[in-house]
């Protein structure tokens, strides 16, 4: 095939949308049934939309994998700086999985939306002793860590 020196970039791939919860009815685009334009309306915008049932579907995947496995031997764990939306870690929380923090902000996020202590993994990379330290409280009880040489 020869390539075209006016468009060397490939054709981005068109979004695959889970259909069954992100789709067009009546010419709008809907997520879980709601009209994209009611959500606009109702919270303004710019505003972000997020379908609880994929981050659901989506997540199980990962948690469903280590079914069958000996409790203890698996923690999945959801980065926290991808997205620290609350509302995102909570559900993620409540399917069972733990969270992966690297600062005292995520640390605090994921215990006050209801991540047990020992289900948080606090990863220390390229930190200080003292910064590695600091960020556990004491009322919520021990952490996991992830360590390298400068923690």
């Amino acid at each position: 095939m020869e390539a075209n020196w006016m468009n060397l970039s490939p054709k981005p791939s068109p979004v695959q949308l889970p259909e069954q919860y992100i789709a067009y009815s009546d010419n709008k685009l809907t997520v879980e049934g709601m009209p994209v334009s009611a959500i606009a309306a109702a919270v303004d915008t710019p505003a972000y939309v997020y379908s609880s049932a994929v981050l659901r579907e989506r997540a199980s995947a990962y948690v469903d994998f280590t079914d069958g496995e000996p409790a203890g031997q698996h923690l999945v764990c959801y980065a926290v700086k991808a997205n620290g939306n609350p509302a995102i870690v909570s559900i993620l929380q409540g399917m069972g999985m733990g969270a992966d923090v690297t600062s005292g902000g995520e640390l605090y996020l994921a215990q006050t939306t209801g991540v047990a202590a020992d289900r948080i993994i606090y990863s220390g990379v390229g930190k200080r002793q003292a910064r590695c330290v600091k960020p556990c409280w004491p009322e919520f009880g021990p952490c996991m860590w992830n360590r390298n040489r400068s923690c």
